[in-house]
């Protein structure tokens, strides 16, 4: 008989509760100015747009609570939940039930919020959230201190999320055909172009350059090396100590919201009791108790269902694409449970910054710039920490700079909040130059950002430098 894992589930689960928390905590705050009838992308209005091309099936495809009502009381009050059910599992009351109802109501936020729910660490909480439901014990009361050893069947599908994860992000940087990850000068390049840098970040970029190529290959080390030995009870310590001084790398050096903090808690599973014993554990009182034998068959059939999803998108860069489409009906089916799905950060590096930069005026000759609260904008502010909370229209910000206005549709709804200056919106910004009176003109242009050098931003507070490239949007008028 091998090792027990009943303290690992006891911390992973404390974990996940806790990214949960956090997750919904910083949605609360944004949800009006996002989602809300007043905010860029109203969940009530996408909503509609479903409802009038879609039949019954739209329930299936697009499961959300919000259906029933998508009012800006409801939408906060789901986030106002999500808090509550969270800090509930955290300590140990109604795990299964608590865990189940977070999952519904972030998976209603992720269904219906478009272009600021599409990132892979909300599709991963989901996937993880999921899964943890065969973890956790079910009886409705406190239960701080118990766990039960899980089934070897249930750990190895949280082996298998770990190796996906670590492995396909090794894959897609190989695959994306970006030269820089092949040359290993990607690193260079990743610490100033990153969506929100934090201010380790310029001082790592300025190290050199071989130390930024020798970082490269470690981590296509750790990507593509590692994960096998997840499967090696024996060895298993050896991606545990790998991955994590990777997402500990990160978190250091940028603003990753809970992703890293997702990761690690995955990482929890590669440690048997018999690490967590070597530790005083005694304040926590943790008492274990033995895995069944045999799962339900209601567990039975979800973890057959989620393993042969999971070897799908593992091994689906050997299929021949006749294969790929045949399976396309059965990825459709069930695509909007997120219960499993593909993942692949960082494929392609970014090698310049280009920044927008939202200016407004009442008379079309004097501009005044609008400032985010978290994304550059002066080139005198210090790039922030701010995970694990994300800022999701400073991150979308990014995103809308690497393509043409057409390819984001979403940022004509916000210049168009901003004519209105709808106070959901703004109190996303840090600072309103029309708090008195709307902008009868908007514009947005395009700016290149680097780091300044290390002398500068320690001498004179200069932690960017900037030049004009070029309009990113006409000049709008109200009517």
């Amino acid at each position: 008989m091998g090792p027990t894992h009943a303290l690992s589930a006891w911390f992973f689960v404390r974990a996940l509760s806790l990214v949960y928390l956090i997750a919904f905590f910083s949605l609360a705050m944004q949800v009006h100015g996002l989602f809300g009838e007043h905010g860029v992308l109203p969940i009530a209005e996408h909503l509609k747009t479903i409802e009038s091309n879609t039949d019954l099936n739209r329930y299936w495809q697009v499961p959300s609570i919000f259906w029933m009502n998508s009012s800006d009381e409801a939408i906060l009050g789901v986030a106002v939940a999500g808090i509550l059910y969270a800090g509930l599992a955290l300590i140990g009351f109604a795990q299964g039930w608590m865990l189940l109802l977070c999952f519904i109501l972030y998976l209603s936020f992720v269904n219906t919020g478009q272009d600021f729910m599409s990132f892979q660490w909300d599709i991963l909480l989901l996937e993880l959230g999921f899964l943890s439901l065969f973890v956790v014990p079910w009886r409705f009361q406190f239960q701080l201190n118990l766990m039960e050893d899980p089934h070897w069947a249930i750990r190895g599908m949280f082996y298998l999320v770990l190796f996906k994860l670590m492995f396909l992000s090794g894959v897609v940087k190989l695959t994306s055909g970006d030269l820089s990850w092949r040359d290993m000068s990607a690193l260079t390049y990743h610490y100033w172009t990153q969506p929100l840098p934090n201010p380790l970040a310029p001082f790592i970029h300025f190290l050199p350059k071989w130390m930024h190529h020798v970082a490269t290959f470690i981590t296509f080390v750790i990507e593509l090396g590692l994960p096998f030995f997840i499967f090696i009870p024996s060895l298993r310590f050896i991606p545990a100590v790998g991955f994590t001084l990777l997402s500990v790398s990160i978190l250091l050096t940028g603003n990753y919201t809970f992703f890293n903090w997702l990761t690690l808690a995955l990482c929890i599973w590669l440690a048997s009791d018999t690490f967590w014993e070597k530790i005083d554990l005694s304040p926590l009182n943790v008492m274990t108790i033995p895995s069944i034998a045999t799962p339900p068959p209601v567990t039975t059939t979800a973890l057959g269902l989620l393993l042969v999803l999971n070897l799908i998108w593992t091994t689906r860069w050997f299929y021949p694409s006749a294969v790929l489409e045949a399976l396309e009906p059965f990825h459709r089916a069930i695509r909007g449970l997120h219960i499993s799905s593909p993942y692949g950060l960082f494929a392609v590096m970014t090698k310049n910054r280009p920044e927008i930069i939202i200016e407004g005026s009442t008379d079309g000759e004097n501009w005044r710039e609008y400032q985010f609260k978290y994304k550059p904008s002066s080139i005198y502010r210090m790039p922030p920490i701010v995970a694990p909370h994300q800022p999701r229209l400073d991150w979308q910000m990014w995103f809308a700079a690497l393509g043409p206005l057409r390819q984001n549709a979403w940022f004509e709804k916000l210049l168009i909040r901003l004519f209105q200056n709808s106070p959901e919106v703004t109190q996303l910004l840090e600072d309103n130059p029309f708090s008195n009176e709307s902008p009868r003109f908007l514009r947005a242009r395009i700016y290149e950002y680097e780091f300044t050098s290390v002398e500068d931003i320690l001498m004179d507070g200069k932690w960017w430098q900037r030049r004009l490239v070029g309009e990113y949007s006409p000049v709008f008028k109200r009517p």
